[in-house]
C-alpha cells in the first residue's frame, strides 16, 4: 500500500497552489509553503510512476 497524504492536507495544499496561481506575489506562511511542498512532491511521485517526461526532467533535481 502506498503512502498518500491525508485528504485534508491534499486539499489544503491545492488551496495554497490556487492562491499562488491567482496572485504570484502573494506571501505565504512557512506552514503553507510546507503544505505546498508536500502536495507537489506527491504529484511528482505520481508523474514518476508513469515515467512522464516532466518527471524525468524533475528527477535531475529531486532524487
Amino acid at each position: 500500500m502506498e503512502n498518500k497524504l491525508p485528504e485534508n492536507i491534499r486539499k489544503r495544499s491545492f488551496q495554497v497552489y490556487e492562491k499562488l496561481l491567482e496572485s504570484p506575489s502573494t506571501s505565504i506562511s512557512y506552514t503553507e509553503a510546507g503544505l505546498l511542498a508536500f502536495g507537489l512532491y506527491e504529484h511528482y511521485r505520481e508523474l514518476k510512476k508513469w515515467e512522464s517526461p516532466i518527471a524525468n526532467i524533475l528527477s535531475v533535481y529531486i532524487p
